[in-house]
C-alpha cells in the first residue's frame, strides 16, 4: 500500500484501502458540531466526503489534507501562504 502525500489530495485507486470517519468523529476532531459540518457540506466547504446511500463519511487522507491546508504559523498569515 502506498503512503499518502498530505501535500495534495489523494488519487484513489481501486486497490487502496481507506479508513472513513463518521461525521460525529470528524466534528469531534475539529471541535465543531455535526450541524456545522452538515452546513459546510451544503455550502461546498470543509473536508471532502463520500456518500454511502444516505450516509456521509470522511476519508482519512482527505480529512488530513483539509486540516493541513488550513494550518497557519501566525494569526496574520492568510490561508494558502507558505
Amino acid at each position: 500500500m502506498s503512503k499518502f502525500n498530505l501535500e495534495e489530495p489523494h488519487n484513489w485507486e481501486r486497490s487502496d484501502v481507506c479508513l472513513l470517519l463518521t461525521p460525529k468523529i470528524a466534528a469531534n476532531i475539529l471541535t465543531l458540531s455535526t450541524k456545522t459540518l452538515a452546513n459546510w457540506r451544503v455550502r461546498g466547504f470543509g473536508p471532502k466526503f463520500v456518500k454511502l446511500g444516505s450516509r456521509v463519511a470522511y476519508p482519512v487522507p482527505e480529512f488530513a489534507y483539509f486540516i493541513k491546508s488550513r494550518t497557519c504559523s501566525s494569526t496574520s498569515q492568510k490561508l494558502g501562504d507558505s
